[in-house]
């Protein structure tokens, strides 16, 4: 099972603790990682200076990363006004089973049971590249 994220935010006195934690981690070891994003079980991050993974990213679980993967933003949606909406997913879905290579960028939506290299072309789902 894939977490949602959104629904499942800390409360709000408790996030200037966990960015500032983000902050240090980041810092110490090149990865940064958004308190708000939602990782399953047994995600693995190997090689991992560069990786950054955004606000509403979803990682499933036993997923791989390697060395400067970004999970940021795709889009953001805004109103009638053009004023940006928060609490809207602007960030990638990684399903579970999905191996995600060095260099790889935020150009996708939702990747399921695959392996993905540095490649700019849509992919089969279910690809095992």
């Amino acid at each position: 099972m894939i977490p949602t994220g959104l629904s499942d935010r800390p409360a709000p006195g408790t996030l200037f603790a966990a960015r500032a934690l983000s902050q240090a981690a980041r810092n110490a070891t090149g990865i940064e990682i958004h308190p708000g994003a939602a990782i399953g079980r047994r995600v693995f991050i190997d090689h991992g200076f560069g990786v950054v993974i955004g606000e509403t990213a979803v990682i499933g679980q036993r997923v791989r990363l390697y060395q400067a993967v970004t999970l940021g933003a795709k889009r953001f949606e805004t109103d009638d006004e053009g004023a940006l909406l928060k609490g809207t997913p602007r960030h990638p879905i990684i399903e579970d089973d999905v191996v995600i290579y060095a260099g790889v960028f935020h150009d996708f939506e939702r990747w399921g049971g695959c392996v993905r290299g540095l490649f700019r072309h849509d992919w089969d789902s279910n690809a095992r590249r």
